[in-house]
């Protein structure tokens, strides 16, 4: 609707009444009014125009809050024209206009309807409180039905407001005013408004385009009927309002349906109706109102710019919460099935069919409370959906169905619910085919909620070979189908793991869709139960040849696999499988998801058919891959990490440079520690990379830097073991050199052998782990582990021997012992320290499950192993150490110095020719050996030395 002076006047929305939405404020200080021009194209409303398109009547209602002045209580005697208030106009009055009209005069309410030559008119005094919502209802019929005493019972213009009740579940409406005859127009008859225009708070005809008459008040929910309603349907007028409920608290609802008969359907299906408004003003707000069959207007709605205050009042954690509660005692108090009497009329099961509540009450708003009532164990919404199901399919079921009853179908879309069933002798179905699909989203009722939920899949097909015997084909059959849009994301998941893997996370992975098929009682002529009669179930040998198909729609479009190419356009999804389930009621306290009996027909990116031997509620259960999630690293870590990392760079730097360009450090032992630095150097670099975002967002980065990550850190893992392989022979046997190219291709190789493990088994696994390590899965990252592990223990147990053994090396010369000895040292500490190190990286990337993350330790350890491998291997080893301070050739030249010869290799590192101890004699006697610092001084009593039997101590004479 439009302002008539054609302004976007602002109007404010205010408070409905209770159960609808926004009404609109209209004043006539300043002179408002509202017109929807060319209405008559709406359904229902082109005899309000013009009475005499309709020769059978017409009904029209709307609700209004009208305030009254002082002055006009004081002079309801005395009023005048200016005292007039139009509610509502087509243009009708006394003067020939034909049309419609309802109006304010005074403390008298007018409703008038022309159809040009003549009239009706009903005036009745107050029976409308002061600022308070009333609901006007005007019938009219030019058809006035008499009595046999000739005195009219029925017809003419009837004025309807409502009134309190003593019983709220009593029927609603009553008359207050009746005009049987027409008064013929104070003029001829005159032309309607072209085009027609139906006003609200104004008035004006077609010889007096002046709007006038303004009215004072609060408007909303205009409707209309192209037929003048009978008396079981005046409730109409209220929209479904129920005022004695409009301002009681829910638990003093409660109490009125306590003390209901719920075994009365007429009362049952008022308070169904009560439900339905508590659960509108007391639940979250939803998206979009419920259409209804009458033509309905909401005023605010469709007002120019209206502004008011909020509807829903802001409600507190625990206020939301207990309102839930009790919505949901309300719902499970009117959805029970003992309610319901053996059979229903189909008047009276359309009437109890209000889904209504259960839609408002599953709303996607209300998850979060939802969620919370279920934390305690409680059903919550598995409960009310099994109710409403269960509600539902008896209802349309127990309606009536004899030898004279036609075939017949009710469909009802609400915004979270969908029901459709059908019902038919059996011999009828049988003749559809061998299959029935159902829903039918071609029915008229059902079309809107396809287009708003998108739904292009989820459907139930039947068989219609099911029953067991063949003399059902003249007994009613029965097929139910219902679809809820959020259950899925309101309801508990319980599981049956008898059948389920309990060790996977499953989620509800589509609609929920239920269907059913059931044969009704056999009932002789006096509707009494026939035992004579056959039983027709279904049978269930039949189902397991036939079963029962679903086709659902997967919420995500993905497919439950990756596929094994490792490419960019690779689909990642988060659903290792899924599964068709089906609601079990008889399992736990509420019931549980069951598998058994159902499988997975097709499975594919959109949908997945199921097929089950039974019917029921049914779901795709997704097991969702475990969430690649770790715990962020905290700035403090970051920090001094990568100090750390930079510190160890620069000595694993110096240490690598010092040795390549010193010839004194060109043997086995300090090559090695090169190999080591560089490979734990560039496995540092590797680690510090993967922190970055841009690396762990993008999967190929991310894959390549976890390869450089595997492959370095194997191979430091590597050259830890050698060293210590090598160690303990220098230590126990005595072997220092000549096996470094094995250790190489031992090192270096083997590391690319562990690399190439997950490109061959797990490549569709690689970058995905959130810290580009290897992979996310557990499996993956054994690849890295087994060969790590396996080089920290050989570490472990050779530094320790190596310690042990230090006393006593198998070293036969003092300038080796000095050397080779201090190495050794420092490669055992190394080799420990390693070990430690990399246990805690198996509890750090490992995933176990445990409750301490170890991560920061193996950070910082890990960060720290250049700086150790310098200090143990470079300061902590002698000939490093004088290599480093420069006193490498100072030292050269000593010992030659010492042997008084002159040679230009020194030759320290050739280990002695095994000879018996014996005295001490002068160095001349070995001409071909230099001299050594040892060789000046005889030697010292040292024991039984390791590796050499029979030696003993000698004491020089």
């Amino acid at each position: 609707m439009t302002d008539t002076d054609g302004i976007n006047t602002t109007y404010v929305a205010t408070d409905a009444p209770f159960g609808f939405g926004y009404a609109v404020l209209i004043e006539s200080v300043k002179k408002q009014c509202l017109k929807q021009n060319n209405f008559t194209s709406q359904s229902g409303t082109a005899c309000m125009a013009d009475p005499n398109l309709c020769p059978n009547g017409l009904s029209f209602s709307i609700w209004e809050k009208h305030t009254f002045s002082e002055d006009e209580f004081l002079r309801y005697d005395r009023l005048k024209d200016s005292d007039i208030k139009y509610v509502l106009s087509t243009g009708g009055d006394r003067e020939g206009h034909p049309g419609i009209a309802f109006f304010h005069h005074g403390i008298f309410q007018h409703a008038i309807v022309s159809t040009g030559d003549k009239y009706w008119e009903v005036k009745v005094p107050g029976l409308m409180y002061n600022a308070t919502w009333a609901n006007i209802g005007i019938r009219w019929s030019p058809n006035v039905t008499m009595n046999p005493n000739d005195v009219p019972i029925k017809g003419g213009l009837e004025l309807f407001i409502t009134t309190k009740r003593e019983n709220p579940l009593e029927t609603p409406q009553k008359r207050v005013g009746q005009s049987f005859f027409p008064l013929p127009s104070t003029k001829s008859k005159q032309a309607g408004l072209n085009p027609p225009e139906l006003m609200l708070g104004c008035h004006k005809t077609s010889d007096n385009a002046t709007y006038r008459y303004f009215g004072d008040g609060e408007y909303d929910e205009l409707a209309s009927w192209r037929k003048p309603l009978p008396e079981n349907e005046t409730s109409y007028f209220l929209g479904g309002y129920m005022d004695d409920f409009a301002n009681a608290d829910i638990k003093d609802t409660l109490r009125i349906l306590n003390g209901a008969d719920m075994s009365n359907p007429d009362q049952l299906a008022i308070a169904m109706k009560a439900a339905d408004q508590m659960s509108q003003v007391h639940a979250k707000p939803t998206s979009a109102p419920e259409t209804t069959a009458a033509q309905s207007t909401n005023l605010a709605s469709s007002s120019p710019t209206p502004a008011g205050p909020n509807r829903v009042d802001a409600l507190t954690e625990e206020e939301s919460m207990d309102r839930r509660e009790q919505l949901l005692d309300l719902a499970n108090k009117v959805y029970n099935v003992s309610n319901l009497p053996a059979s229903l009329t189909f008047e009276t099961a359309n009437s109890l069919l209000n889904l209504k509540l259960a839609s408002n009450l599953m709303s996607r708003e209300s998850a979060g409370d939802w969620e919370k009532i279920q934390m305690n164990g409680s059903g919550g919404a598995a409960i009310l959906m099994w109710n409403v199901i269960s509600f539902s399919k008896e209802v349309f079921c127990r309606i009536r169905y004899d030898n004279n009853t036609k075939p017949f179908t009710k469909a009802q879309a609400t915004e979270n619910i969908i029901f459709y069933g059908q019902k038919m002798l059996y011999a009828d179905l049988k003749s559809k085919g061998r299959y029935v699909q159902l829903p039918d989203y071609g029915d008229p009722q059902l079309r809107d909620a396809k287009t708003n939920w998108n739904i292009v899949y989820d459907a139930a097909r039947f068989s219609t070979k099911v029953l067991n015997d063949n003399n059902c084909n003249k007994r009613p059959v029965c097929l139910v189908t219902m679809v809820f849009n959020t259950y899925d994301d309101i309801g508990p998941t319980p599981i049956n793991f008898a059948n389920i893997p309990r060790s996977s996370t499953h989620e509800m992975g589509s609609r929920l869709v239920y269907g059913s098929m059931s044969a009704d009682i056999a009932r002789d002529a006096r509707w009494n139960v026939n035992t004579s009669a056959p039983l027709c179930y279904v049978d269930p040998f039949s189902m397991s040849d036939d079963p029962f198909y679903v086709k659902l729609e997967n919420n995500d479009d993905v497919p439950s696999l990756r596929q094994l190419n490792f490419h960019s356009e690779e689909v990642v999804t988060q659903i290792e499988t899924r599964r068709c389930a089906f609601w079990n009621a008889n399992l736990s306290d509420f019931g549980a998801w069951d598998t058994d009996g159902c499988n997975v027909v097709e499975d594919t990116a959109f949908y997945t058919r199921c097929s089950c031997d039974k019917f029921g509620p049914m779901i795709v259960l997704a097991e969702q891959v475990d969430p690649a999630v770790v715990p962020p690293q905290q700035d403090w870590l970051k920090i001094v990490k990568l100090i750390f990392y930079a510190i160890s760079a620069v000595l694993l730097i110096l240490y690598s440079v010092v040795v390549v360009y010193s010839p004194d450090l060109k043997e086995q032992f300090h090559l090695m520690g090169v190999n080591l630095s560089i490979s734990v150097l560039l496995g540092s670099i590797a680690m510090i990379v993967s922190d970055f975002d841009g690396i762990r967002n993008d999967r190929h980065l991310c894959t390549t830097i976890s390869t450089l990550t595997h492959f370095f850190y194997v191979a430091a893992g590597a050259w830890v073991a050698c060293l210590g392989y090598a160690s303990f022979k220098a230590i126990t046997s005595g072997e220092v050199g000549g096996k470094l190219n094995s250790y190489s291709c031992i090192s270096w190789g083997l590391s690319l052998v562990s690399v190439g493990v997950p490109y061959a088994f797990f490549v569709r696994d690689l970058g995905t782990d959130p810290r580009c390590f290897v992979t996310w899965e557990n499996y993956g990252k054994a690849a890295f582990f087994i060969p790590q592990m396996a080089y920290v223990v050989i570490a472990f147990f050779c530094g320790f021997v190596v310690l042990c053994n230090l006393s006593t090396p198998a070293l036969r010369k003092e300038n080796l012992i000095d050397d080779y000895g201090s190495f050794c040292r420092g490669a055992a500490f190394i080799m420990l320290y390693f070990a430690i190190t990399w246990t805690f990286g198996l509890l750090a990337y490992m995933r176990f499950d445990l409750t301490i993350d170890f991560f920061p330790v193996f950070q910082i350890l890990n960060s720290l192993t250049g700086i150790i491998i310098f200090i143990c291997i470079g300061v902590g080893s002698y000939r490093y150490r004088t290599v480093l301070v420069g006193q490498a050739k100072t030292r050269r030249e000593k010992i030659k110095n010492l042997a008084g010869i002159k040679k230009t290799k020194l030759e320290d590192d050739m280990p002695a020719k095994p000879q018996p101890r014996t005295q001490f004699k002068p160095a001349t006697t070995l001409p071909d050996r230099p001299l050594t610092t040892s060789s000046l001084r005889p030697p010292a009593p040292r024991g039984n030395v390791a590796g050499r039997p029979g030696s003993r101590p000698v004491t020089p004479s």
